[in-house]
């Protein structure tokens, strides 16, 4: 992999930058406009979400009808693509591959990574998941904790709960392809 251009920050870096220490302070529209980005919110088809960039600024086109933890998602989701893949040609995030490719190296697995990152910080996540028992009650609090989806912080207590634990996806007539990269790391096994 080509190393990090010079424009790059982690979340952790952006977080730290901007003085965020609190899930409540994770306002992904100050966040974007540091990062060169600015959020607008209209109705969309096709998709959640999409991005525009010229040179150091961007404009990230969020679906207005899309619910708030969604729409935070993808707002940060976008500005993984706007630190890693600007300046390459185009590309179109699709709803397949937004979902369900996670385990391979691609843009969308990095985009998907940066947002659960920069939303769901590890170290802030962690201090609000401990001791906390790996069950919907306690996924329903901390998503509305982070204002996160219920399965991106499934998927993150998986990751970062203080038990084992892993994630099954399911349909009502069969077991589906998830979010393979939570499943075969959970941090009683580091």
């Amino acid at each position: 992999m080509a190393p990090n251009p010079e424009w790059y920050r982690t979340p952790s870096q952006v977080l730290s930058d901007l003085g965020i220490q609190e899930a409540a302070d994770i306002d992904i529209e100050a966040i974007a406009e540091d990062c060169g980005a600015t959020i607008r919110y209209q109705k969309l088809s096709g998709c959640a979400a999409r991005i525009m960039g010229y040179k150091d600024r961007a404009i990230i086109t969020i679906d207005e009808d899309c619910p708030r933890p969604r729409q935070r998602f993808s707002a940060g989701h976008e500005l993984g693509h706007w630190m890693k893949d600007r300046g390459q040609v185009a590309f179109q995030c699709q709803d397949k591959t937004f979902v369900k490719e996670w385990s391979a190296e691609n843009p969308e697995t990095r985009a998907n990574r940066y947002a659960s990152d920069l939303l769901l910080p590890g170290k802030m996540f962690r201090a609000s998941a401990s001791k906390r028992p790996i069950i919907f009650e306690t996924v329903k609090d901390l998503s509305k904790l982070f204002c996160t989806s219920l399965t991106a912080t499934a998927i993150r207590l998986v990751e970062y709960g203080d038990f084992p634990a892993i994630l099954v996806c399911n349909s009502p007539q069969k077991r589906e392809p998830g979010p393979d990269r939570a499943l075969p790391v959970a941090p009683w096994r580091r």
